[in-house]
């Protein structure tokens, strides 16, 4: 990026293709392919394909790797999640419903995971067991992206409509605490700052809105200046 020349340009044979993630700080990269509905894992320096494997029956983006990067998790429209094991080169399906998923995401600790479907809500589950623990509902349309803060307090989801753009839910209670209004529509990527101190969502429209989360500290220092 630094000095704006290409550095690799892979063969993922014909069809639509598309990067799904980055892992071990940039030096691979996973991707999908429409031909042969299947992904790819690519050592960046060696410039060499390290695996291949099917993807779930009409997969849409609905993808995420675990804390470790050992393991990722993709889903299908129509409910069908795998468990990928990087390191063994072996896949597993997963005990989990939720149609037309829009995204995954683990909680950074790897106790949750959670998807956001078109159905109109966001579901989690315990990891490992795959217990579910809630179902996060009363949205207007569907749910397009729903992902976990750095601390693992709070849970944000992006919606579909402006009075829906973004709610932040308490983890542990899995409670609404705020429903924030944006510009745009079908925000599909929203995501936190890694200190936590910020989020965002991207609508399609192209509008970046992005919001300040302050700390307990700071409240206190408003509330005391405002008293004073």
């Amino acid at each position: 990026v630094a000095r704006g020349v290409l550095q690799r340009q892979l063969d993922l044979g014909g069809g639509i293709t598309l990067p799904v993630c980055f892992l071990a700080e940039g030096t691979k990269l996973i991707c999908w392919s429409e031909d042969g509905n299947r992904f790819s894992e690519w050592d960046l320096k060696a410039n060499r394909e390290i695996q291949v494997w099917p993807a779930p029956e009409n997969y849409y983006y609905a993808f995420g790797p675990t804390p470790d990067e050992r393991q990722v998790v993709s889903a299908g429209l129509e409910g069908d999640f795998a468990m990928r094991n990087l390191l063994e080169h072996s896949t597993t399906s997963l005990p989990l419903h939720a149609l037309e998923c829009w995204s995954i995401d683990f909680s950074p600790d790897g106790r949750h995971l959670v998807v956001s479907s078109a159905m109109g809500f966001a579901r989690v589950w315990e990891n490992g067991t795959w217990r579910e623990e809630a179902t996060l509902r009363g949205f207007l349309k569907s749910v397009n992206s729903a992902v976990f803060s750095p601390n693992c307090q709070r849970l944000a989801t992006g919606g579909s409509i402006p009075a829906d753009a973004v709610k932040l839910w308490a983890v542990d209670s899995w409670q609404e605490l705020i429903t924030l209004k944006a510009k745009g529509s079908q925000f599909g990527s929203t995501i936190f700052s890694p200190d936590g101190s910020f989020v965002g969502t991207l609508s399609t429209d192209g509008f970046l809105h992005v919001w300040h989360a302050p700390t307990w500290e700071e409240i206190n220092a408003a509330e005391a200046k405002d008293k004073a």
